[in-house]
């Protein structure tokens, strides 16, 4: 009678070429890591499972979590830097189980009872350990995700903070006129330091689920006129123009602060990106919402960057347009609506935002 331990080891191959077939006809292939992720880690974990099964009838044998301590045994970071959800890697050792059971029933193969319950009770410590690291893994990149959003966070707020200092020290020792320029400028900066802040707060204190929504109604063309004007300066400064096409006698529902949010972030990131020509603001009113449009000169975004821009902000994310964008798409979804992206490089870019005309109020602060 063959045991099972020289069944996993020699026959290997045809396990996992069954349980690839199963694998690819389940209802979560995932065939981009069957092939060169799973295949080979999974032959390898057979085979130690097949040497431990010689062991464990010797006496004092170590307990089955135990062989997987050695790294080589598993791979969970490549599953997690691929998003495969834990379930899908639950699912890969489902089918191995049964791949393995139905083998032993085609070739009519008698195993021993204690060599099935060895077998199963080792991949039941190499899920626990797979979803074990999985969690480690995770929480390291999150680590790793959550240093790279501070650094660029500080990143944003230094400009600002600088240009506060420099101005401070200057008042002491110029003349009157010279002092309401300063003045005018630190005002400035404030503002575009409060809208980075504010956001931010917003951004952390809550899950897009969660953000408070406190719609009034009001004319978004006077709120686009506010966030215009805390933004001239910089446009000035690079001899920009900042267009606005409005109607403005058109009335919304909706909420002032996440709306100032949205818009504040795009035009500040225009204006700082485009070197010459214009920023334009343009509002398309349509059926049941309205879309805010920014517009620039710029030097464009290449088109495969331009799936991630509004993600959260991670390691990898280039620039520090990153956090301002994250603030835009949780402000917007915040409020039902939407937001995206068109660019060439060479060509400038347009990005907008959707709100319902009405704006439905959502986890409001008890009176």
């Amino acid at each position: 009678m063959r045991t099972l331990s020289d069944i996993l080891v020699h026959d290997c191959e045809s396990i996992i070429r069954r349980w690839s077939e199963s694998l690819r006809e389940s209802a979560r292939p995932r065939l981009d890591l069957s092939e060169d992720q799973l295949k080979h880690k999974i032959a390898l974990q057979l085979r130690t499972i097949g040497a431990w099964l010689d062991d464990v009838r010797a006496p004092g044998v170590r307990r089955a979590s135990t062989i997987w301590a050695l790294p080589e045994s598993l791979d969970p970071e490549a599953r997690v830097q691929q998003d495969v959800p834990i379930e899908d890697v639950v699912l890969h050792y489902g089918l191995l189980a049964e791949t393995v059971l139905h083998l032993l029933e085609d070739r009519q193969l008698d195993v021993a009872p204690n060599d099935i319950a060895h077998f199963f009770q080792a991949l039941i410590a190499l899920i626990a350990e797979t979803a074990r690291r999985y969690a480690a893994s995770k929480e390291a990149q999150q680590t790793q995700e959550r240093a790279a959003y501070l650094a660029r966070l500080t990143h944003q707020m230094r400009t600002p903070l600088t240009v506060l200092k420099l101005h401070a020290g200057s008042l002491s020792h110029s003349d009157p006129q010279a002092n309401r320029r300063l003045v005018g400028s630190i005002a400035r900066n404030v503002n575009r330091l409060t809208l980075l802040v504010d956001g931010v707060m917003r951004l952390e204190r809550f899950r897009p689920e969660e953000i408070p929504v406190l719609p009034i109604e009001l004319s978004p063309a006077k709120l686009i006129d506010h966030v215009v004007d805390d933004n001239a300066y910089e446009a000035e400064r690079k001899a920009l123009r900042i267009e606005v096409l409005v109607n403005r006698v058109l009335r919304m529902q909706v909420d002032p602060t996440l709306f100032v949010d949205a818009l504040g972030n795009l035009l500040q990131n225009a204006i700082k990106y485009t070197q010459a020509g214009h920023v334009r603001i343009e509002v398309e009113e349509k059926a049941t919402e309205v879309v805010f449009k920014v517009r620039d000169t710029g030097p464009g975004i290449p088109r495969e960057k331009l799936s991630c821009l509004f993600k959260t902000v991670g390691p990898d994310t280039s620039g520090s347009a990153g956090i301002g964008l994250t603030i835009v798409h949780r402000a917007a979804a915040a409020q039902g609506g939407t937001v995206g992206v068109e660019s060439e490089p060479g060509q400038g870019s347009l990005f907008w935002f959707t709100l319902p005309r009405t704006v439905t109020p959502k986890n409001a602060p008890p009176a």
